[in-house]
């Protein structure tokens, strides 16, 4: 017997494109005992808020971390884990880093999360400071690091 009708998958973290933004479960989200923020990419994310899905996530970039996660509604206490998601890994399990990525708050944006070990290219990180001048409606600003942008990614273009 033939499938009828169109099946209705769930979105997962790790495939949301640039500038998506939903829902995502309070379990998608742990901290290590220094109070390090990890976030497990390969759990579900919803369109709208229910009593499942609660914390507001926007992807930011397309860096592996670059989300926006804002936590001043939430009213839940999260435990400290010695190896926060290991329950859903092997020791030696080399998808770890493809299922959870370890997290840090931005200085300059707390709500802002960005990856700790990656190292971002110049053209990155500026992107980051166009979003976040746009976001603070500093339209002059984030014209001349439009710019900047371009001129770096023309020169990229050109060494190639």
């Amino acid at each position: 017997m033939p499938i009828r009708g169109k099946p209705r998958l769930e979105r997962r973290i790790n495939e949301m494109q640039v500038g998506a933004s939903g829902f995502i479960k309070l379990d998608a989200l742990a901290f290590d005992l220094n109070k390090v923020p990890y976030l497990c990419v390969i759990e579900p994310i919803n369109k709208r808020k229910n009593d499942a899905f609660k914390i507001p996530i926007k992807r930011t970039g397309s860096g592996e971390a670059d989300y926006d996660l804002d936590l001043r509604k939430i009213k839940y206490k999260w435990s400290l884990e010695e190896v926060p998601f290991s329950y859903l890994f092997d020791e030696d399990d080399d998808e770890i880093q493809r299922k959870v990525v370890e997290l840090k708050y931005d200085d300059s944006n707390p709500r802002q999360i960005v990856h700790k070990r990656r190292k971002y290219t110049k053209a990155e990180n500026l992107e980051r400071e166009l979003n976040l001048a746009i976001r603070n409606e500093e339209y002059e600003l984030a014209g001349k690091i439009r710019d900047q942008i371009r001129r770096i990614k023309s020169k990229v273009r050109e060494a190639k």
